[in-house]
């Protein structure tokens, strides 16, 4: 097989996707990170038979994520980073067996009718219908944020704010990274009653630094905050109802507040690296999941207008990710 054809396999192929996730799930990527396993023994300690683990392996390995050592396997350095990732984030997002799953058969299941015009269905109604499916979506949520909480903890902004009120924060893994970072710094939290009940009894919450507010932030938002927070959120709804959020957002920060929004935002020009093709993926599943999707610097500032906001500023977070500043017009 030619380097094109190779080329052309791995972008239509769907079962080493597949297999990698299910590598994941089962514990075999984890088992084989620090040292070549006999197939056998990993057969056995995976409740596998010796047959299915070879198929398991084989595509695996042409795709070098793993490497066969005569009759033992090992994680090459890609293999490594899947099973543990940089910030541990992709162990999460390969759990086939969780959200990451059920989402990943969504996309397959969905994007077709999707591109054709048919409105996804309303995960959220459905995370409210289901508690374990809702628990698992959230920790997902939380491992992913590692990939971006630091920096945005990090900026300066917060250096000048007393209150910040986030809205849609989940289990407020942003929101309390926030607070350990800026002793004195102030929180409320806004999101769903099923998500945020977890938190109550939480440090900051004792503390009286953290204050939860059930709510939906297409209704009334509380007033009073210096800063109001939407983190990865927009990127999950359409034009229409990301304008509406941030309307919400505009009238609760008032004159003097800012609205402050932390997405990708997709660059003008497309390039082969990791960042763009991350972005460039999400866009595609966010609209097929949501009828949302990763937006340019100038879909933002035509949002904002309409939102009653104008972006002050924008600075580099990770990969494509940004911290917009909005102040109202």
């Amino acid at each position: 097989m030619d380097d094109v054809a190779l080329e052309a396999w791995t972008v239509i192929d769907l079962v080493t996707p597949l297999a990698v996730r299910i590598a994941a799930t089962t514990g075999l990527l984890g088992r084989i990170v620090d040292a070549p396993v006999p197939i056998p023994e990993l057969a056995a300690e995976l409740a596998l038979t010796e047959d299915v683990l070879r198929r398991l392996l084989r595509p695996l390995a042409v795709r070098q994520v793993v490497r066969l050592e005569g009759d033992r396997a090992v994680a090459t350095e890609v293999g490594r980073a899947l099973a543990d990732g940089p910030t541990g984030a992709f162990s999460a997002r390969l759990d086939w067996a969780g959200a990451a799953g059920e989402l990943d058969r969504l996309v397959i299941s969905e994007a077709l009718s999707a591109v054709r015009g048919a409105a996804p269905d309303r995960l959220w109604d459905r995370l409210d219908r289901d508690p374990e499916l809702s628990r698992s979506f959230d920790a997902l949520m939380s491992a992913r944020a590692t990939e971006w909480i630091a920096p945005v903890a990090a900026h300066p902004l917060w250096s000048g704010v007393d209150h910040v009120l986030e809205l849609g924060g989940g289990r407020g893994h942003l929101l309390r990274a926030l607070l350990d970072a800026w002793p004195r710094l102030r929180g409320t939290l806004l999101d769903r009653a099923a998500v945020i009940t977890d938190l109550a009894g939480s440090e900051a919450v004792a503390a009286g630094r953290l204050r939860l507010e059930p709510g939906d932030f297409f209704g009334d938002v509380p007033t009073g905050a210096d800063v109001y927070l939407l983190a990865h959120v927009l990127h999950d709804w359409d034009d229409e109802q990301a304008i509406r959020i941030l309307a919400s957002a505009a009238r609760a920060a008032g004159p003097h507040g800012r609205v402050v929004v932390v997405e990708r935002v997709v660059p003008e020009q497309l390039t082969a690296d990791a960042a763009t093709l991350e972005t460039a993926i999400q866009d595609l599943r966010l609209f097929v999941l949501f009828g949302g999707g990763e937006r340019t610097e100038q879909q933002f500032r035509t949002m904002a207008d309409r939102a009653g906001l104008a972006l002050g500023s924008i600075d580099p977070l990770t990969g494509h990710r940004q911290l917009l500043v909005f102040r109202a017009t």
